[in-house]
């Protein structure tokens, strides 16, 4: 960008300002650091930084502004993560359906790669990206719906909060860090950068509270379980426009669905054995429609109202 500076890294004073720069933060007491359009700085660069943040905090994150597949940079020498916008696509494309707005400008990296897709669609992305990273990379990307340079979730969706909710429902129950952009958790709405970037309202009253509520009990749900946070993740099956995952770890289990169409769906999804009970997690915000989970002879019976996902804890 021609408002920025360019720095010589390889000049030494410069680049080891820049390092002293990244310990002092560190130091101070922050807990890691995002390192904007990191493709563009030096490999040799990102290896020294790593090296010197991590020899004042061994557990600090270092997540990369990097848009696409790139494995060869999570190895372990320089970033833990990278902003997760291939997963983003996926869930966006996959929650809005027929809902998705395509209409107004998008950032570069999302055209022809944000689509609708249904929940085979959903599980061949997430396939491809656990066959790319390894688990613990996995257990650690940002995933994140929105940020500075997307339009906003609530705006890819058309506007449609059962869309945004079934999205952040995915978000919160995949491995990975969740990341909430700001005002996404009260229904903001805004196209391409300027627009995604307007002022954070400080009046509640005028905050969506539909969004918050469910949002904060999702982000809870979460919190509530090591089985979303450190376990693997098993897909059940696929049916149309809904998805079934198993998120499990020791006693705790928990299966996910998402049902992204607009009719109710009646399935039966095989579970593994030993999983003989099933009760439904209430959330705030759930659509008006008859909801049901019973195990019966492996099976998890499930009745999903349209445009609705389920979060069923199994004993």
């Amino acid at each position: 960008m021609p408002a920025l500076p360019k720095i010589n890294l390889d000049d030494p004073q410069a680049r080891a300002y820049i390092l002293d720069v990244a310990e002092y933060w560190i130091r101070f007491g922050i807990d890691g650091w995002r390192l904007d359009v990191a493709e563009e700085v030096k490999d040799d660069f990102w290896r020294e930084f790593r090296q010197r943040v991590r020899a004042v905090n061994p557990e600090a994150y270092l997540v990369a502004e990097i848009w696409h597949h790139k494995p060869e940079w999570l190895q372990g020498d320089m970033f833990d993560a990278l902003m997760n916008y291939p997963l983003t696509t996926a869930i966006i494309g996959f929650s809005a359906q027929d809902e998705l707005d395509l209409a107004g400008p998008l950032p570069f990296e999302y055209i022809g790669r944000l689509q609708s897709i249904d929940g085979e669609g959903l599980w061949g992305r997430l396939q491809e990206l656990q066959d790319i990273n390894p688990p613990e990379v996995t257990a650690v990307q940002l995933n994140l719906l929105g940020s500075h340079d997307t339009p906003r979730l609530r705006t890819l969706c058309g506007g449609d909060l059962d869309a945004v909710r079934l999205a952040t429902l995915i978000q919160m129950t995949l491995p990975g860090a969740p990341c909430v952009y700001y005002g996404d958790e009260i229904g903001m709405s805004g196209s391409l950068d300027p627009m995604c970037r307007g002022s954070f309202p400080d009046d509640p009253g005028q905050w969506e509270q539909g969004p918050y509520e469910w949002m904060a009990d999702l982000a809870a749900l979460r919190h509530s379980s090591p089985a979303f946070r450190d376990a693997e993740l098993r897909v059940l099956g696929t049916q149309g426009p809904a998805i079934a995952y198993l998120r499990r770890k020791g006693d705790n289990a928990f299966v996910v669905v998402a049902n992204a169409g607009d009719q109710p769906l009646a399935w039966g999804v095989e579970l593994p054995d030993g999983l003989d009970d099933a009760e439904i997690v209430p959330l705030r915000g759930a659509t008006a429609g008859e909801r049901s989970a019973a195990v019966e002879d492996g099976l998890l019976q499930l009745l999903v109202p349209a445009r609705e996902g389920l979060v069923i804890r199994l004993g």
